[in-house]
């Protein structure tokens, strides 16, 4: 049979066997020393992780202690989050206190004036914000009024939306009609051919996809077949997926598809996906 020769993958052994997945074990990630075990997750144990010095624990996660993290100077005690204060975080000068959070201050944050007030959230005052001119009023959200906005040039009328009308939308042509969404059509989507039909979504067909052939029949998602996608060999069988094997993936492991076939012996079988490094055992 044929075997090949230190083609494994640098993530992973084995992704797939028998039609669906039965492990992921990586043999080559810095992160996590073991990922999975007899076919499901048992472990996640950081090797080499900068941002945590204790991820798992006897099978489930006991501790998260961030050990080169800038942005929090405490985020784990005695097995649950306790504490969240950050140490070198620009936009907040206090996140928690008594471990809960407290405050929410904002030192050196442009969009916004004042988000914090009593303990919780009575200010949003929008300082230097070119999307919406006013976006809070007496404690609450009151007014959503795009001053400068290309997308919709009515987004909010007496205190709650009542429009949204495209002005320079080049995907759709209508998107909203007496008050309410009625219409979505495309006019420059090369994607899909059609997307909206009376009043609502019946059809989906590509028009321009290299990725799969159907991907839509009688109003409704029926066929999945891939057509040039050099991942995966078969994605799509009698209407629903029944198969992922890789044929050209150099994050699996080419041993999980099966032996190759031999021209002749003792040579390499450059036609398998594999590729040339490929050879004949006995």
């Amino acid at each position: 049979m044929c075997l090949p020769e230190s083609q494994q993958t640098r993530y992973f052994s084995t992704l797939w066997s028998s039609g669906h997945v039965s492990a992921m074990k990586p043999r080559n990630n810095r992160h996590f020393s073991t990922l999975s075990s007899s076919g499901h997750v048992s472990a996640m144990k950081p090797t080499n992780n900068r941002h945590f010095s204790t991820l798992w624990s006897s099978g489930l996660v006991s501790a998260m202690k961030p050990t080169n993290n800038r942005h929090f100077s405490t985020l784990w005690s005695s097995g649950h989050v306790s504490a969240m204060k950050p140490t070198n975080n620009r936009h907040f000068s206090t996140l928690s206190s008594s471990g809960h959070v407290s405050a929410m201050k904002p030192t050196n944050n442009r969009h916004f004036s004042t988000l914090w007030s009593s303990g919780h959230v009575s200010a949003m005052k929008p300082t230097n914000n070119r999307h919406f001119s006013t976006l809070w009023s007496s404690g609450h959200v009151s007014a959503m009024k795009p001053t400068n906005n290309r997308h919709f040039s009515t987004l909010w009328s007496s205190g709650h939306v009542s429009a949204m009308k495209p002005t320079n939308n080049r995907h759709f042509s209508t998107l909203w009609s007496s008050g309410h969404v009625s219409a979505m059509k495309p006019t420059n989507n090369r994607h899909f051919s059609t997307l909206w039909s009376s009043g609502h979504v019946s059809a989906m067909k590509p028009t321009n996809n290299r990725h799969f052939s159907t991907l839509w029949s009688s109003g409704h998602v029926s066929a999945m077949k891939p057509t040039n996608n050099r991942h995966f060999s078969t994605l799509w069988s009698s209407g629903h997926v029944s198969a992922m094997k890789p044929t050209n993936q150099i994050l699996l492991d080419p041993m999980v598809l099966g032996p190759c076939v031999c021209h002749e012996a003792n040579k390499p079988d450059t036609s398998r996906p594999y590729g040339p490094r490929a050879m004949c055992l006995p």
